[in-house]
């Protein structure tokens, strides 16, 4: 028999905005029993309906922990998987697609950061504090506290406003008997 128990999930985190730039990073912790993987953003955009934006995801095996990169595009660790045209919805609550299947997989336990850059993004947070405490949370993961500015010059202590659509389980596999 073949047993599938992949679901599809997408976790939002508010949509507080108040502040924004081109670029905002984020933890994100899987803490399901099984392997979680990573495929769509979208973003709360500052742009008018109807902006053509350009932007680019990275990602790292390493938590963030409230410590940002000076500069994503040249920081150790920090993988480049590309960059997307996509079309502005509009500011919050609208939410920004971003056409670029990551296919990231976060192992059980791990946290992986992600950051998103490129032009209009709308975040939220303003302090010099950081709070490790969930922006977003579901069964199989959890999203925290980042940074803002840009991809080549960060500022910490911001948090993601917009969404991540994930698959988690394990694929079907065939037994014989």
């Amino acid at each position: 028999s073949i047993i599938n128990t992949i679901q599809n999930g997408t976790l939002t985190t508010p949509l507080l905005v108040g502040n924004g730039s081109s670029c905002i990073g984020f933890d994100v912790q899987n803490i399901s029993a099984s392997p979680i993987t990573i495929h769509f953003l979208t973003f709360t955009s500052s742009a008018t309906v109807g902006t053509i934006l350009s932007e680019s995801v990275y990602y790292t095996t390493t938590p963030l922990n409230c410590t940002a990169p000076a500069n994503v595009t040249t920081a150790p660790g920090w993988i480049f998987i590309g960059t997307a045209s996509c079309t502005s919805a509009g500011v919050a609550p609208n939410l920004t697609a971003i056409p670029l299947d990551l296919n990231i997989t976060i192992p059980v336990g791990a946290t992986y950061a992600f950051a998103l850059g490129g032009s209009s993004v709308s975040y939220s947070g303003v302090g010099t504090t950081c709070v490790l405490t969930p922006i977003a949370s579901d069964a199989n993961m959890v999203l925290k506290m980042g940074f803002g500015g840009t991809l080549t010059s960060t500022i910490n202590f911001r948090s993601f406003n917009g969404s991540i659509s994930y698959s988690s389980g394990v694929a079907a596999t065939p037994s014989y008997t």
